[in-house]
């Protein structure tokens, strides 16, 4: 079985079941909130697709200390209402017949029977959602970080990237733009020089446009 094969999925079921209105795949330093956001009407969701949720050592490594990291950012989001609006998306097989395993991204042992429509039917406004995914993000590793994740009091070095994103509704084939945020990492070659130069957050302004197109 592969990832790939598992998008297909939930975008063929996406089609047939209609409660997807627009979709935004993911790429570049933006894919570090997920694989894709999607929109339902108003209401905001992210996804991170894996070929199955029973390995997920690559998932972990996105954070510092791998699991124990995982665990302790789990510890926070969790009591976030937001997070309900993060899942994680695995496959799974029932016989001879591959399913979608849906959980939620900080809570794993949160399976879903009902039917996906019903799964994905309360999701974020634009609003909450970017507040989300800044405060995720900030708690994830960065590759620009020497392999290693700022702690809290280092979180200024950083800055807050505003992109806005390119969404295709799954009805009418047109395309309509939102923006989202996510922290992203300095360079850090060197940390003590940083903090000497670098007083306050950071705002950054970008253009980021993700088009995928099938027949």
């Amino acid at each position: 079985m592969v990832g790939k094969t598992v998008e297909y999925m939930f975008f063929l079921k996406a089609f047939e079941e209609r409660f997807v209105s627009s979709f935004a795949p993911l790429d570049g330093n933006a894919e570090t909130i997920g694989d894709l956001t999607f929109s339902n009407d108003t209401e905001f969701f992210i996804i991170e697709f894996k070929k199955e949720l029973s390995k997920l050592e690559g998932e972990y490594s996105k954070f510092k200390d791998g699991l124990s990291g995982y665990l302790k950012a789990a510890e926070q989001m969790k009591i976030n209402n937001s997070s309900k609006a993060h899942f994680i998306i695995g496959g799974k097989l029932s016989g001879k017949v591959l399913e979608l395993d849906v959980r939620e991204y900080f809570d794993l042992t949160s399976e879903f029977n009902g039917s996906i429509h019903d799964i994905f039917s309360n999701g974020l406004t634009l609003k909450e959602f970017n507040e989300y995914t800044k405060k995720y993000t900030e708690l994830k590793k960065h590759s620009d970080e020497d392999g290693d994740s700022s702690d809290s009091n280092d979180a200024s070095l950083g800055v807050f990237v505003n992109e806005s994103v390119l969404a295709i509704s799954l009805s009418t084939r047109q395309a309509s733009v939102f923006p989202l945020d996510y922290y992203k990492a300095p360079k850090q070659s060197n940390k003590n020089n940083i903090k000497s130069t670098v007083k306050s957050t950071k705002v950054k302004e970008e253009i980021h446009i993700t088009i995928k197109q099938g027949r």
